[in-house]
């Protein structure tokens, strides 16, 4: 199993390359921009991406075999509840994780079952249309549900993820997660 790091920051890159240390396989480090080319990742093993792009991380996360990796994505530190290493995939860690702390996490996903989060149906439909440009009044006003509704199962859905404070570009990584497991439940059924 091998662990590739991504990332748009050659910086980052650097630092990893100088401290991180993984026994269990080839450690592999790739510039975001040339992930079509250098970026070849096989199931069950292990990415973690540091992208500031969104579109350059959202390409890269349609990648074919992403969605059975041991995905980790380091976001900015106000968006993530903590470091939290457990539960389904993807764990989403803050920037500014020590590298100690990165380097356990690393372990720990090589060790923890790869298994994606689940999502209902109408948590999935909720954040296709808020993906879309939808807002939670004009969700609303087409299904019926009342905004309050929205609202709550929007947050609980990015605490699931391990999320708080998000904004706009939050929701489309929520999105980018759920696409990874889409429901498997009747795909004509409403939110």
């Amino acid at each position: 199993m091998d662990c590739h790091i991504v990332s748009d920051n050659a910086f980052f890159l650097k630092g990893v390359q100088g401290t991180l240390i993984y026994p269990d396989g080839e450690l592999k480090l790739v510039n975001a921009a040339m992930a079509k080319y250098a970026f070849h990742p096989h199931p069950g093993d292990i990415v973690v991406m540091y992208i500031s792009d969104i579109r350059l991380r959202r390409n890269i996360m349609r990648h074919p075999f992403i969605r059975e990796c041991r995905l980790m994505i380091i976001l900015k530190p106000q968006c993530v509840n903590s470091v939290a290493c457990k539960g389904h995939f993807p764990w989403v860690l803050p920037w500014n994780i020590r590298p100690e702390a990165l380097s356990l996490c690393i372990r720990k996903a090589a060790a923890w079952p790869q298994h994606l989060h689940d999502v209902s149906l109408r948590e999935w439909l909720l954040f296709l249309y808020l993906d879309r440009g939808g807002t939670v009044s004009s969700i609303s006003g087409s299904t019926g549900l009342k905004a309050k509704y929205i609202y709550e199962l929007k947050r609980r859905v990015q605490s699931r993820f391990g999320l708080r404070k998000c904004n706009a570009a939050d929701i489309l990584l929520c999105w980018d997660i759920m696409a990874l497991n889409p429901p498997q439940e009747n795909s004509t059924m409403m939110i």
